[in-house]
């Protein structure tokens, strides 16, 4: 058991430079979909704000 840890923490074959090659660049791409999603609400929500404000004034000038 000890052996198996030690293996995988020494990492001679590279296994490791492979999972962070893969790794990294999906954990980016899953970040900047987030950021993108967020900006996306923020925006919609920033519409919505204004089309609001823009209705409130035009029925409140008569």
């Amino acid at each position: 058991m000890v052996a198996s840890i030690q293996s995988i923490l020494a990492d001679e074959k590279g296994t490791a430079m492979l999972e962070a090659l893969i790794g990294l660049p999906v954990f980016a791409a899953s970040l900047a979909a987030v950021v993108a999603l967020s900006g996306m609400y923020g925006a919609k929500l920033e519409a919505k704000s204004h089309a609001r404000r823009l209705a409130w004034l035009q029925a409140d000038s008569g």
